[in-house]
C-alpha cells in the first residue's frame, strides 16, 4: 500500500514539532534546572497542539475511528441443543372431540322456537311480532 502526500507531510511535521519541542527543552536549560518563561511555555503548548493536529490527521488518513466510536459486537447468546427430556409436549389428550359445554338450569323456562332461533343464528324475532297461528306478522310503519 503507497503512502499518500498528505500522510507523509503530517508525519513529517509531527516528526518537526517534536523535535522543536525537544530542541525547546535543550535551550531552556541552565545549571540542570529548566527554566521557562511564560513566552516559552506559550510556545510549548503551540508545539503540543501541533504535534497532536498531526496525530488527527494521520488518524484520518489511516482511517481510524475514534476511540469510544465504536462499539464490540455483542456476541450472541448461543443456543443449547434440546435433550428430548427437556422437551415438553404440548398436545390434547387423545379421545372423543369435546363438545361445546351447554348448562342448562333446571328451574329456567322454556323459550319460544322463534328466540331460540336468534341463538342460533337465524332471524330476529321476538314473541311481540308473532301473530295469531305462530307466524311472524308484519308490522306497520307509524306514520
Amino acid at each position: 500500500m503507497r503512502i499518500s502526500k498528505g500522510l507523509k507531510q503530517a508525519y513529517d511535521l509531527q516528526d518537526f514539532t517534536y523535535a522543536a519541542a525537544l530542541a525547546l527543552r535543550d535551550s531552556l536549560r541552565t545549571r540542570g534546572k529548566l527554566v521557562i518563561s511564560r513566552e516559552d511555555a506559550s510556545a510549548i503548548g503551540s508545539l503540543v497542539k501541533a504535534w497532536e493536529s498531526c496525530q488527527e490527521r494521520i488518524r484520518i488518513h489511516r482511517n481510524k475511528p475514534m476511540p469510544g466510536v465504536l462499539r464490540p459486537e455483542k456476541p450472541k447468546p448461543r443456543r443449547r441443543p434440546m435433550s428430548p427430556a427437556s422437551v415438553r409436549v404440548v398436545c390434547p389428550a387423545a379421545g372423543p372431540p369435546s363438545e361445546p359445554e351447554a348448562t342448562v338450569k333446571a328451574d329456567a323456562p322454556i323459550e319460544p322456537t322463534a328466540q331460540a332461533a336468534v341463538r342460533n343464528g337465524e332471524a330476529e324475532i321476538s314473541q311481540n311480532h308473532l301473530g295469531q297461528n305462530g307466524t311472524p306478522s308484519e308490522t306497520r310503519a307509524s306514520a
